[in-house]
């Protein structure tokens, strides 16, 4: 009885760090914190979604922070305002407001592009600390539920403890203004569209900073195209009247580190398209905070990304007269760009380019796959779309198509949608990488892995099998066409959390959960899509074994790789399973230099010796390696008298300097002709490619399968 007693003692203290025990996850940023948060939230609540909105006081509104089930990408675009929708009602009441079945209440908010249809419930209740509204937490399910008074009482609790977290953590790190970031992309994104030029983007911008850092003097200084004139100063009221500090600043370079003054390049190109200028009241050391900091670097970053889209007015004369946008529909800019930025989606973008112009239109990307709208018909023009880097794909249009200046509008704004699905795709990329980068590496901490797996879908107590998609020329199509590729994968693989997708410098790895069947049809037919999008160059898939992290899990990755590379190299259009790998796995994990060092070594002579005369020295040793050196059995498969094989045999002896006659010699030979099939692929070759053809290992006897 004491014993019992003793036990109960040492696990009380383990209940009071709360039902989430979030003690585990203060090591990890601020970001990634929250998505661990909410994925345990929906874990407690017996929920397929939980939601957390943070409180933006300078805004007054809802700014989404973190998300499980539904759409990441869509954290900071997507904000409310007080009493807007169920969880903006929670916010205004500064209490837990719940709707059985969304469908059937009027005041249920559905957000285009983030929430789904077929969650039907959904329960909110405020998140606040010593009377501070901090933000609201959310759930969801797909069935229809009655939240009861215990529901709402649990969920309050939850509520209570994210709230210490945000109250410990958020303030400090700024959590509203870093949420900023992604929706000042949506809005400079519908300034460019609507604006009458550069000056009034940057008055915009300005404004913007003026809510959010109000003690701040701000300036802009926007190169003028040409090296010859000075920059242009522009100041929040739009004259050039700016700070004399601003003014040195921006004429004279970045001053010193301490100083209260930061000036930031525009765009990522340097200072070419110009400097933002920030002058802070309270002194130096007031641009250290590392939130601050990044929030300006993105405004600064995306408003150089902006720029970058809009006329370079030294490359025309200054009294041309803009050209009218619409010609056909008044008001189609707007409509277009009011799409943009409500965060509707490319889908409804289409839509209403559609509807306005009364034919059909569909986007595709650079490989020709469909990411939008209607692609199947007549189609009587096609404009390339142009966001911040090469050409992702094509503005399709239908026939009775609407005034060249219409589609060069609607082009244009697609163009703009498709940045955002750019930069959304770079950061959920990013975010991944570095988990899987944790995962892979040997030093990882169980107690970070783990909630960083969770913000990616990954349950680390259950066994994945990896599979890789290897292709050459990574990342020469952009970030849109790596997101096409990966969509590819996901449809033929399976949906998350069974299927997990991260993006790689050569390729595609999918870990994919053990209970999946039929893995190895399902990645066939993604490889021949692949195959045909990438038109022309090879794809390898390489399928490993089921592992549970971190047991042998890089090893296992590192093979389905290496298993990848064999079948792209030699051209195997089907999976490469990874037991089958043999002696390719050694060489794989050397470079093609030491290859080529080793077969010129071992098989130089039996090659200049085949190239200069015809012969087939290099066949004759490959038959005697698969056939066991059996030499009725090589001589049949040869088509020659045995006494040739003899002579052949000897003059392979004589040219390698006796190295066949020994073991030894004769083994490293074998393994040179195993590394000039990775280097030429092409080649005629007996060898038995077990793990490519899916053929029984060479075990044949002395005699051979062909003996007679």
């Amino acid at each position: 009885m004491t014993a019992g007693r003793r036990s109960r003692r040492r696990r009380r203290p383990a209940r009071t760090r709360g039902m989430l025990a979030l003690h585990e996850i203060d090591g990890l940023e601020a970001d990634e914190a929250l998505q661990a948060v909410v994925t345990r939230v929906a874990r407690r609540m017996g929920t397929e979604v939980a939601t957390l909105y943070a409180y933006d006081p300078d805004r007054e509104r809802l700014v989404l922070a973190a998300t499980h089930g539904l759409a990441r990408s869509a954290i900071g675009f997507v904000t409310l305002a007080l009493g807007e929708g169920i969880s903006g009602e929670a916010a205004l009441r500064r209490s837990p407001v719940a709707a059985a079945d969304v469908g059937r209440d009027p005041q249920f908010k559905i957000i285009p592009g983030f929430d789904q249809s077929r969650y039907r419930s959904i329960l909110a209740v405020p998140v606040s600390h010593r009377g501070e509204l901090l933000g609201v937490l959310n759930v969801q399910t797909v069935a229809p539920r009655e939240y009861g008074p215990a529901d709402r009482d649990l969920l309050c609790r939850l509520a209570d403890e994210v709230a210490r977290h945000l109250a410990r953590t958020g303030r400090d790190g700024h959590l509203a203004l870093r949420l900023r970031g992604p929706t000042l992309l949506s809005t400079l994104s519908g300034m460019v569209a609507a604006s009458g030029g550069r000056t009034e983007v940057c008055v915009r911008v300005l404004a913007e900073l003026a809510v959010v850092l109000p003690e701040a003097d701000t300036a802009i200084a926007l190169s003028p195209g040409r090296h010859d004139a000075e920059p242009v100063l522009i100041a929040p009221d739009g004259g050039s009247d700016v700070h004399p500090d601003l003014a040195a600043a921006l004429h004279g370079g970045p001053p010193a580190a301490e100083d209260a003054v930061l000036v930031l390049p525009l765009g990522r190109d340097g200072d070419r398209h110009g400097l933002l200028a920030l002058r802070s009241a309270k002194g130096a050391g007031s641009w250290r905070d590392p939130a601050v900091r990044h929030y300006l670097e993105s405004v600064a970053e995306q408003l150089g990304l902006a720029l970058e889209r809009l006329p370079d007015p030294a490359a025309a004369p200054a009294a041309a007269p803009e050209p009218e946008r619409s010609t056909g529909e008044p008001g189609l800019y707007d409509r277009l760009v009011a799409v943009v930025l409500d965060d509707r989606g490319l889908e409804a973008l289409v839509a209403e380019a559609s509807a306005a112009c009364g034919t059909w239109f569909g986007v595709v990307d650079c490989f020709g796959t469909p990411l939008a709208g209607t692609v199947d018909g007549e189609v009587s023009a096609e404009l390339p779309l142009h966001p911040a880097e090469s050409p992702p794909g094509r503005l399709l249009v239908g026939p009775a198509p609407p005034p060249e200046d219409d589609l060069a509008v609607i082009a244009h704004v697609v163009a703009l949608e498709l940045a955002k699905w750019k930069a959304a795709f770079e950061v959920e990329s990013r975010l991944r990488g570095d988990v899987l980068d944790l995962l892979l590496s040997d030093d990882a901490d169980p107690r970070e892995a783990l909630p960083r797996a969770s913000l990616v879908g990954l349950n680390l107590a259950r066994p994945y099998r990896p599979v890789w998609f290897g292709y050459a020329g990574e990342g020469e199509d952009g970030a849109l066409a790596a997101r096409s590729r990966a969509e590819i994968v996901r449809r033929a693989l399976g949906e998350p959390p069974q299927v997990v997708l991260f993006q790689r410098p050569h390729g595609i790895l999918a870990l994919v959960d053990e209970a999946v069947g039929d893995v190895e049809a399902r990645a066939r037919a993604a490889a021949r899509h692949l195959a045909a999008v990438l038109r022309g160059r090879a794809v390898g898939v390489g399928c490993g074994t089921p592992v549970v992290w971190p047991d042998g899990f890089r090893a296992a990755v590192r093979r389905a790789e290496l298993a990848s590379d064999l079948g792209r190299r030699l051209g195997h259009p089907g999976p490469v399973d990874v037991g089958r790998l043999g002696v390719y796995g050694l060489l794989l994990e050397l470079d093609e230099t030491a290859w080529r060092a080793f077969v010129t070594e071992q098989l130089g002579p039996l090659l200049d010796h085949d190239a200069a005369t015809g012969g087939e020295l290099v066949r004759t040793l490959e038959a005697y390696h698969c056939l066991r050196g059996g030499l009725r059995a090589v001589a049949d498969a040869l088509f020659v008298h045995v006494n040739t094989l003899k002579y052949r045999l000897a003059r392979i002896d004589a040219l390698t300097g006796g190295r066949f006659s020994s073991p030894s010699g004769r083994f490293q030979m074998y393994l040179a002709l195993y590394a000039l099939r990775l280097l030429e692929p092409e080649r005629p070759s007996l060898l038995a490619d077990e793990a490519v053809a899916g053929l029984p290992p060479a075990t044949h006897g002395p005699d051979g399968p062909g003996a007679r």
